[in-house]
């Protein structure tokens, strides 16, 4: 394999790689979305700190599920961020009421 060639499988690889961390990120935000949707849906209609309670668990326990099915960190550490900017969310309403 000449050099241009060999350049060229390396390029890609790292776009690979690159690649592969956005999906784990994406895969663990979407994670955390889904989780926290399903939490306020089912707590509809109640107050905001059940709701906040609700959806902390869910996320908590989501975390756990995945770390323990052997989730990517980027993955994980997606689903964190994501899910602190949730609660956040959520406790800005807890305050309002």
């Amino acid at each position: 394999m000449d050099d241009e060639t060999t350049f060229a499988f390396e390029e890609l690889k790292l776009q690979l790689a690159a690649t592969q961390g956005l999906l784990h990120q994406t895969t663990g935000r979407a994670l955390a979305l889904d989780a926290a949707l399903s939490a306020t849906l089912r707590s509809w209609g109640k107050p905001a700190a059940e709701l906040l309670t609700e959806v902390r668990a869910v996320l908590e326990q989501g975390a756990t599920e995945a770390a323990r099915r052997g989730a990517h960190q980027p993955a994980l550490v997606q689903y964190g961020n994501t899910g602190e900017a949730l609660l956040a969310a959520v406790a800005i309403a807890v305050d309002g009421e």
